[in-house]
């Protein structure tokens, strides 16, 4: 691990030309003693000509975790700001992120979690390049290396094309290639203060990516920047993905909650993307009944709730994921990606 340039050296290599910073990076983190550290150390290392400011709110951590922030905010206090909480934000309803987002002074937002770090130090400066060359585009970014925290496993994610690219807001909405990772994106202040006011017109809602994306691409689509530049971590303790994981009441409450966000925003964009949300809210629904958490009685709880909002498709899909064992699903669909190769081969060499 290479050493951490001093603060006056990071200022030193700063245009004068900016009287603020140019782009403001986002933290929330909770109880990630054992993850934050990368995080910081991931921010400082960018090498960029402009101005950046680190916001990182700690929502009443019971570990180390202030104390970590604490010693690095000490040794760079012109650029790292943060906030540390007494009492649980999250737990009395309001989003944490919210505290930073107020408070940021950039044009561009740069997102990245307590427990998920950047792995390059021309991130910023590469994504920064592109927007200002494309003023149109609200939002960027990137693909990233998955690692579950329980059992190591590693796989990339968020790779939406094999060339650097527009992606098109339809694309966003469905997830069509997969979970955008958070740590990859950089979205215009200004998205962000849409996704600000639609979060206080939907005060049910509860992870807030698919929207800031929505509003990231909203209308002009996204830019991917074909490179993977950050790791994002599942199943750390506590986390949003683990106690989900183990709740089917919350996994029910995060589904509905999605829906409502996804009519919302079908009225409030003139429903000229009617086709990708509804197909969204579809994939919702079977992927949350395809768990390998979820009960047979649960599934079935999910059949009755949401069967009329499938098409006859996916209603046949929902039947079959409910009935019948999930290791036979994935045998089955297996084969069924082993044929469309095989057909692709034929086809290919004919």
């Amino acid at each position: 691990m290479r050493n951490l340039r001093t603060q006056e050296k990071i200022i030193a290599t700063w245009n004068k030309k900016y009287q603020e910073p140019l782009v403001s990076i986002c933290c929330i983190t909770y109880n990630h003693e054992s993850y934050i550290e990368d995080a910081i150390r991931g921010f400082l290392e960018q090498e960029t000509e402009f101005p950046y400011e680190i916001l990182i709110h700690d929502d009443a951590s019971t570990d180390d975790t202030a104390k970590i922030i604490k010693d690095y905010e000490l040794k760079y206090p012109n650029i790292i700001k943060a906030i540390y909480q007494i009492e649980n934000q999250y737990s009395k309803g309001i989003r944490p992120s919210i505290f930073n987002y107020e408070r940021a002074k950039g044009k561009y937002i740069a997102l990245c979690e307590g427990d998920d770090y950047w792995t390059c130090d021309d991130k910023l400066r590469i994504q920064i390049q592109i927007h200002e060359s494309n003023p149109d585009i609200k939002m960027s970014f990137h693909s990233a290396i998955l690692v579950n925290e329980k059992t190591s496993f590693k796989r990339e994610i968020g790779k939406y094309r094999n060339d650097s690219g527009i992606v098109p807001v339809d694309q966003i909405i469905q997830k069509k290639f997969g979970q955008i990772p958070t740590a990859s994106t950089i979205i215009q202040k200004s998205a962000i203060d849409s996704f600000i006011d639609f979060e206080k017109s939907n005060k049910h809602l509860t992870v807030g990516d698919i929207y800031i994306h929505f509003f990231g691409a909203h209308p002009n689509g996204a830019f991917y920047l074909n490179a993977s530049k950050s790791v994002y971590r599942v199943l750390t303790p506590g986390s949003w993905t683990e106690t989900h994981n183990n709740s089917f009441s919350k996994r029910m409450g995060h589904l509905d909650s999605a829906i409502n966000a996804f009519e919302s925003l079908d009225n409030i964009s003139n429903r000229i993307y009617s086709s990708s949300l509804k197909s969204a809210i579809e994939k919702r629904i079977l992927s949350t009944a395809i768990s390998p958490q979820i009960r047979i009685n649960e599934k079935l709880d999910i059949f009755r709730k949401y069967k009329n909002r499938l098409s006859i498709k996916n209603k046949i899909s929902l039947i079959i994921i409910t009935l019948l064992p999930l290791d036979f699903i994935k045998k089955i669909n297996d084969v069924r990606k082993k044929l469309l190769l095989n057909f692709k081969k034929i086809f290919m060499d004919s």
